[in-house]
């Protein structure tokens, strides 16, 4: 047996054609949004304002690429509309703006923005201190990774993101493989699960996994009049790193690191917004006619409340961070290889569907996390981060000695090792050798530890509910052979 539900307004129709059990936490939302689908007379207006090539036809747009799988989605269920990077207004029309990889927008462009955010406009923004997907935009000119932020516009909220500052979170570590051949697990590179993910929250509730390579958090308290409700978040062990340090392997990138703790990755903020231009608008390099300024009007806070969504990361709405290609007899096919496009896709259709939906929360869900193995991977990654640094420390120090000992030498024993040096370096072989074996037994210690739960666990199932069942049988034959033996 199961169960669906359909909506019909006169010639639409909408249906959710299956109620599943784990569907009950956001039932309300799903009920909301079949109502809204039937009752609406057009398909919501979405303008896209990037920097990146992601509608077809975008300056700089490969030709062997139409559009971002994200925007070929979204084009199913919405009117998509292109928004210029030096917009001094935006079209009324418009349900919602998405703003993607902000890079040197100028200022009546973010004024534009703003002025239609207080007009009632809701506005989604994707800013990156280290973009990647800007390289793989532009294969012609490699090392191009920029950033973007949107502080011009929310410091006027409380808010800021740092620019040029990466988070690096140990508990959301992903295997990446370098140039060199190693392999580590990049704390800067993230995948979040579990508890970084906001279950409360109908957007979020249902996803599984995020990636977001070198994202940027936000930090401060909203603005009053503002709520925030954090979608995405870091975890107490994360720090900031700087973003040219974020690629590097082994531990250099946490040189000069701060510790941030729980910082949101993507937030939310309702309510009545201020301008971010209390001056009113911005004027154009070389117009200084005041009185022309001055019969301009702006608003300079909500005519009603409002709601903006901000995500510290561009990358995860690239094809490559997105999903895999497969290619059948010539034909393209995509399957994503985490929930980057389902997140994108459920905030975009709460922000730009009915308003009711954006006050909508999930109604709670039981998970039951397996923090122990969790813990012992957390506790290897920390030894052996700290093996690693003492490496790199006795190989700075050998270096240092080394530099020394051929300082000391006369100019004609330049190119000849001394015995000094040469045990010099014998010493440091037998310690890196020595560190590497520790590396490796570290990481067998954790193999082994979460193989021996994992046996532990597995005996326990397979034995503890057999004795339950002799033991309950036991313990009843003994009680009926009581009461024969007491007639």
């Amino acid at each position: 047996l199961y169960m669906g539900l359909v909506a019909v307004s006169g010639k639409k129709e909408a249906a959710i054609p299956f109620i599943a059990p784990e569907d009950e936490p956001r039932l309300e939302y799903l009920i909301t949004r079949l109502i809204t689908q039937v009752t609406a007379d057009r398909k919501p207006v979405i303008g896209v304002l990037s920097t990146l090539p992601v509608l077809p036809g975008a300056p700089f747009m490969s030709p062997r690429r139409n559009s971002w799988i994200v925007t070929r989605e979204l084009g199913r269920s919405y009117s998509l509309r292109p928004v210029s990077t030096n917009a001094d207004s935006i079209p009324p029309d418009v349900d919602l703006l998405l703003v993607i990889h902000p890079k040197r927008i100028p200022a009546r462009t973010w004024f534009a923005v703003d002025q239609y955010l207080l007009r009632g406009g809701r506005l989604i923004i994707f800013a990156d201190p280290l973009c990647a997907a800007e390289e793989s935009s532009s294969p012609g000119a490699p090392g191009l990774a920029g950033s973007s932020d949107p502080n011009r516009l929310i410091q006027a909220w409380g808010l800021k993101m740092g620019r040029n500052l990466v988070a690096a979170d140990v508990t959301a570590a992903s295997p990446v493989s370098f140039s060199s051949g190693e392999m580590e697990e990049l704390p800067t590179w993230l995948s979040l699960r579990g508890r970084h993910i906001n279950r409360e929250d109908v957007t979020t509730t249902g996803l599984e996994l995020l990636m977001m390579p070198f994202a940027g958090v936000f930090e401060g308290e909203p603005a009053e009049g503002l709520k925030a409700t954090p979608l995405v978040q870091t975890s107490p062990d994360a720090v900031l790193v700087a973003a040219f340090q974020a690629r590097m392997p082994g531990p250099e990138k946490f040189r000069g690191a701060r510790h941030i703790g729980v910082r949101p990755l993507a937030l939310r903020l309702q309510g009545r917004f201020k301008t971010a231009f209390p001056d009113g608008p911005p004027t154009s390099p070389g117009n200084t006619n005041a009185a022309d300024r001055a019969e301009k009007s702006w608003l300079k806070e909500s005519v009603t409340n409002s709601a903006v969504v901000l995500v510290g990361d561009v990358d995860m709405l690239s094809d490559q961070y997105l999903a895999r290609e497969i290619n059948i007899l010539g034909f393209r096919f995509f399957e994503p290889i985490n929930d980057n496009l389902n997140f994108v896709l459920n905030i975009v259709e709460q922000m730009a569907g009915n308003p009711a939906l954006i006050g909508l929360r999930s109604r709670g869900r039981f998970e039951r996390p397996f923090d122990r193995v969790l813990a012992l991977q957390k506790k290897a990654r920390e030894k052996w981060q700290q093996e690693e640094r003492d490496l790199v420390q006795k190989l700075r120090r050998t270096q240092r000695r080394l530099a020394e000992l051929e300082r000391a030498k006369s100019e004609n024993q330049r190119y000849i090792i001394t015995p000094e040096q040469k045990r010099e370096i014998e010493k440091f072989r037998r310690e890196k050798f020595e560190t590497l074996k520790k590396l490796k037994q570290v990481r067998r210690n954790l193999r082994r530890d979460i193989e021996r739960l994992g046996l532990q666990i597995k005996v326990a199932n397979l034995t503890i509910a057999p004795l339950l069942v002799i033991g309950y049988g036991l313990v009843r034959a003994w009680r009926r052979r009581r009461r024969a033996l007491g007639r």
